[in-house]
């Protein structure tokens, strides 16, 4: 079950609607968060600065998502939502452009440094 987390003041371009907050989950990356894809089309992704391998509840190897925020991000979620053919890297330089972060540490663990193969 994720945990609450505050980290609205690092994501200020991004909003949720009551429909959003009433989900038994919301919210499992941050607060104001969107939610258009809580599903994310691109699971998994298999992107180690966004996601990381874990154990399941069951046993079983999944991917979790837990500190991406890619598409939980307002400017991200509306420029997917009209492109749909666009990359991760492509949705992340708009996050960059933008000037937000595209990826939080509610796992704790420590940052993959993309292109190096190592971790931080």
């Amino acid at each position: 079950m994720p945990q609450d987390i505050d980290t609205k003041d690092s994501n200020p371009s991004s909003s949720s609607s009551k429909e959003d907050e009433v989900c038994e989950y919301y919210p499992c990356h941050f607060e104001g968060q969107t939610c258009t894809y809580c599903y994310c089309p691109f699971y998994p992704c298999m992107d180690y600065e966004l996601g990381f391998w874990v154990i399941g509840w069951e046993g079983n190897v999944v991917w979790s998502c837990i500190d991406c925020h890619l598409l939980h991000l307002e400017v991200v979620d509306k420029y997917y939502s009209s492109h749909k053919d666009a990359t991760l890297s492509e949705l992340k330089q708009i996050a960059i452009d933008n000037g937000l972060s595209y990826t939080g540490n509610k796992s704790g663990r420590k940052k993959w440094t993309e292109g190096k193969g190592a971790l931080i």
